[in-house]
């Protein structure tokens, strides 16, 4: 009896070893699938790299993007030894290097026949991802021609191909393509995105270099619209990733420190932009640089001998642009180069050539259609004129290019700030979304964990009992974790996590009743904060919900948005724009009561159009027109409310 019991014992022990191990290999098993997997790319590498003439392939197609003169040395070289024949991806490598060299000497006739032979392989070996790569070269060389629409063309044909052939190491590259192209569209917001849809990949790859480049791209993108912090920000960013690259891109280098040293310049801090000019000179080889680095170096300098007046040092450096026998294929550095030029006459008074210098580069921008060089072209043409005496048609032309130059920048300014914030907002949404999906993942797979406990013995009940009272425990935890995630500590209103949730829910809204969605934003809090301190600035926040809050009727809600911001889903009726007034009055009637004295508070506010809580949550026009309407109240006086026009 004895023994029966402790066979049954261990019998027991052994079922209740084997269930909780298959157990915890199946939670691991699921965890593993949980976790972020991290982006993974074809690249033709791995296939070239075993096969007879592959490596050597591999390493002369990575110096030729950097150093055309030694690969086309290296490919001769490769040819002219004894080596086997060339498989059909062996020889796509090959054209690709002879592309790349061609390319930067500006042998159209060449570059024409490989990207011809290059199509011919991929479309006899069904090569998806050469395909891709094609399109890739031809749109850069679009760009580099203005040839926009060509360019807009192929650079998409070439993401798409990328994405369906799993090339995903194309796509930074693509990208940047894409985004610069749109940029001399002057489709800045099109183009930031595509810039950080670049470094996203870029960084799911660990591709460093791409990713400087981009981040150099958007530092370019940040200066056309005179944001010169931002701009010097992305620089510092792609100097760093430039530095994790074990041999250094001298072009890609140059390019860096000149466009940082023009940062500076806008800066007005000369001896800064003197340094990192000086700093990029270190990577520059007249023999060796790219046509565009070229008229880059010559430029560069002249902007900086004309801002320490050595207006004759200037005019001679950038006379090398000029007769310069590749600048007819690059448009816009020739019309950059004469706007320049008309500016370094302008300071020597020599207005009558100036003004036939900015004329020429009118002509060339106006034939590429390049918007931004003929705003700033006829902003120099205006300046001339005046000097000439001829001040009526150089007031026709100010009132022309240089007002709209002044609104053009403002709202491109406000959009790109916008679509980062908007960009953010849909991506904590989607984190919320995956944070709920886990959360009922992780769910299941303790219910499939207790269900197996349970049909052991009674030790396994026991076990059982335990986990129940743990999950327990969790779970009114995890009650009173989710009820203060909803709420803002400073203010006892709900956020924006709860406000999504609503939209979704209606558990405290109504779903077939019309809401708008107004935004206030605190007048001056800024300097509430910086005078009197944040304790202040945190009982003004504080009195400001507490006055919201008196308005806010059954079914309605109110939340602090962020920072100053309070958002308020109102209904929508007749009424409405009374009880926004009624809140603002309410906000500005009555002084502020602090520990700093009394408080005179205003604020803005922005109105939606009306919507159904559905329609709201699937719209993100919505919170546009209020956010938009919010900074029309600011940007008209402040302590008003703006209403969409019906």
């Amino acid at each position: 009896m004895r023994n029966s019991k402790l066979v049954f014992i261990a019998i027991l022990a052994a079922s209740l070893f084997v269930i909780i191990t298959i157990n915890q290999l199946w939670i691991q098993h699921n965890d593993s699938s949980l976790q972020k997997t991290k982006v993974s790319s074809f690249h033709p590498d791995s296939i070239v790299s075993s096969t007879s003439n592959g490596p050597l392939l591999i390493q002369i197609r990575a110096i030729s993007t950097v150093n055309p003169v030694a690969a086309n040395n290296a490919l001769r070289q490769f040819e002219l030894e004894n080596h086997a024949p060339l498989t059909p991806l062996e020889e796509a490598y090959r054209l690709l290097i002879l592309l790349s060299i061609e390319r930067t000497r500006n042998n159209q006739q060449h570059v024409e026949q490989y990207i011809k032979q290059l199509h011919q392989i991929a479309d006899k070996e069904q090569y998806a991802w050469l395909k891709a790569a094609i399109y890739v070269e031809q749109a850069h060389i679009y760009a580099l021609q203005d040839k926009k629409k060509e360019g807009q063309e192929t650079i998409n044909k070439a993401i798409e191909l990328a994405k369906e052939s799993n090339a995903l190491y194309l796509l930074p590259s693509a990208y940047r393509i894409a985004g610069f192209i749109s940029n001399t569209l002057n489709e800045l917001i099109v183009a930031q995105d595509y810039f950080l849809q670049g470094i996203n990949i870029a960084e799911q790859l660990s591709m460093n270099e791409d990713n400087a480049k981009l981040h150099n791209n958007l530092a370019v993108l940040y200066m056309l619209i005179k944001d010169w912090n931002k701009a010097l920000d992305a620089i510092q960013i792609a100097a760093e990733l430039y530095s994790k690259n074990p041999s250094v891109n001298k072009q890609m280098m140059y390019v860096l420190y000149s466009n940082e040293s023009k940062i500076y310049h806008n800066l007005n801090n000369l001896k800064l932009s003197k340094q990192a000019l000086d700093k990029a000179d270190l990577y520059y080889n007249e023999k060796t640089a790219l046509p565009r680095s070229k008229i880059l170096h010559w430029k560069s300098h002249s902007e900086l001998l004309l801002l320490e007046g050595k207006y004759s040092e200037a005019i001679d450096n950038l006379e090398h642009c000029f007769s310069y026998p590749f600048i007819n294929k690059y448009p816009s550095e020739e019309g950059q180069c004469s706007l320049l030029l008309s500016k370094i006459l302008f300071k020597q008074h020599q207005y009558n050539q100036a003004l036939g210098r900015v004329n020429n580069s009118i002509k060339i921008f106006t034939a590429i259609d390049h918007d931004r060089g003929l705003t700033r072209a006829y902003a120099q043409k205006a300046d001339i004129l005046t000097s000439l005496k001829r001040d009526r048609e150089a007031l026709d032309i100010y009132k022309q290019y240089s007002q709209r130059e002044r609104l053009q920048l403002s709202k491109q300014m406000y959009e790109l700030i916008r679509s980062v914030e908007t960009r953010k907002l849909s991506q904590e949404r989607d984190l919320l979304n995956m944070e709920k999906t886990l959360a009922e993942t992780e769910l299941a797979k303790q219910r499939l964990h207790l269900h197996i406990i349970s049909i052991g013995s009674a030790l396994i009940v026991i076990i059982l009992l335990f986990a129940i009272r743990h999950i327990i425990r969790v779970r009114k935890t995890n009650k009173k974790l989710a009820a203060l995630s909803y709420i803002d500590t400073l203010t006892g209103l709900y956020n924006r996590r709860y406000y999504y949730q609503q939209l979704t829910q209606c558990k405290k809204l109504s779903s077939k009743a019309p809401y708008c969605i107004v935004l206030f934003d605190l007048d001056n809090f800024k300097f509430v904060n910086d005078q009197y301190g944040h304790d202040v600035g945190d009982e003004v926040l504080i009195e400001m919900s507490n006055r919201i809050s008196l308005h806010r009727l059954d079914q309605e809600l109110l939340a602090r948005w962020g920072g100053e911001e309070f958002l308020a889903l109102l209904k929508y009726d007749d009424q409405l724009p009374a009880r926004v007034e009624a809140i603002r009055a309410a906000i500005d009637r009555d002084p502020f009561i602090t520990k700093a004295g009394e408080l005179s508070i205003t604020c803005s506010i922005g109105v939606s159009l009306s919507g159904l809580p559905n329609e709201i949550d699937g719209n993100d026009d919505y919170f546009r027109k209020a956010d938009k309407n919010l900074y029309e109240a600011k940007r008209s006086g402040k302590n008003r409310a703006i209403f969409p026009s019906k």
